[in-house]
């Protein structure tokens, strides 16, 4: 038995309007360490790296797009955040992961609180109402 074109065509599109896909998040990161712990928010979207500072006592947003992405997209959208330094990805950085598209896209649909300190960054849980800790990545040798 033979599928008319037209069939396929109605089948994949429905396909496609089934996935799920993220709305545009938006990272707002208040830096309240003391002077001098200065905050680097790096974030990896498609194939474009950028880095922002944010200086003790400021807080700054971060648009992350929506176009194109979608819970299973390679590679995922990411924001990760350095004390005084900007990540490079290095062993001996201690990044902490603020933002990841395939984990957070239930946490964070529209707005992602980050709260830095002098020794966390934290994330605001809109369930729990409550600030929840952020371990960072620790590379092993």
């Amino acid at each position: 038995m033979r599928i008319p074109r037209p069939t396929i065509c109605i089948l994949i599109l429905s396909l496609f309007a089934s996935c799920e896909y993220s709305t545009a998040t938006t990272l707002v990161v208040s830096n309240q360490a003391r002077p001098g712990k200065v905050a680097y928010i790096t974030c990896h979207v498609n194939s474009t790296r950028f880095s922002i500072c944010v200086a003790p006592g400021n807080e700054t947003s971060i648009f992350l797009p929506d176009e194109n992405i979608s819970v299973t997209s390679w590679p995922p959208v990411f924001c990760e955040g350095t004390y005084n330094n900007i990540s490079h990805g290095r062993y001996h950085e201690r990044p902490y992961y603020l933002y990841d598209s395939h984990k957070d896209y239930e946490k964070c649909k529209e707005k992602c609180f980050i709260r830095v300190t002098n020794f966390t960054f934290d994330r605001w849980d809109e369930g729990k109402k409550e600030w929840e800790q952020i371990f960072p990545i620790m590379w092993i040798p």
